[in-house]
């Protein structure tokens, strides 16, 4: 429990209602919690950089879907979002950990950056040649043909933080756990028509 909670606790138990107070220590939660996210997404973000070896293992693309599906709905509030899934019981030699992190961060990223009035993620799979294709499309806001080539870069934020949070991290551990897999990504996306993101995964990663 942080120190601006348990000050919020004891002044209800003081019964002190001080508007000011209440908004500064809100205000201070809510950047402490901004620092944690930030904190946890730098970590995470020298792991992708820093991480050498794949701990490879058969998984079946479905099930880690459906794992973060979960996770998703929970978070957000099944009412409120919608996560789709369609595939197949695909299965793939590959690492769990880095598999479930990209798709992880690119449904959040659906649903995070879109205003309409039911977010929507799709997940789908295909096999290719010797590849396995999963692809995260969104109703979201989109993004900027002019930006295209930079949105993986580590801290790049298009929108400020009064619009999205975020730590401008995400898409730049997708990219590199992308790459520590052999794989490679391509985006479709067009301002205020969603975007779709199009993961190519070998079926043993390299």
């Amino acid at each position: 429990i942080s120190f601006q909670s348990l000050m919020k606790r004891k002044l209800n138990e003081l019964q002190i209602d001080d508007p000011d107070i209440n908004d500064y220590l809100d205000m201070s939660l809510e950047g402490s919690y901004n620092l944690n996210n930030i904190l946890e997404k730098l970590l995470e973000f020298t792991r992708a950089t820093n991480r050498k070896s794949l701990d490879l293992v058969p998984i079946n693309i479905k099930e880690l879907a459906e794992q973060v599906k979960r996770e998703q709905l929970n978070q957000w509030g099944p009412d409120r979002v919608s996560v789709v899934i369609e595939t197949d019981d695909v299965l793939i030699n590959s690492d769990k950990e880095i598999l479930y992190i990209i798709i992880h961060n690119l449904v959040n990223n659906g649903l995070k950056f879109n205003t309409a009035n039911h977010p929507e993620v799709t997940i789908t799979t295909k096999q290719d040649s010797n590849q396995t294709v999963i692809s995260v499309s969104d109703n979201g806001i989109g993004i900027d043909q002019n930006y295209m080539d930079s949105i993986f870069e580590p801290f790049k934020r298009l929108h400020t933080k009064s619009e999205f949070n975020g730590s401008g991290l995400g898409l730049a551990i997708v990219n590199s756990f992308i790459k520590l897999l052999g794989g490679s990504v391509h985006v479709c996306s067009k301002p205020n028509h969603g975007t779709k993101f199009e993961v190519r995964i070998p079926y043993d990663a390299i």
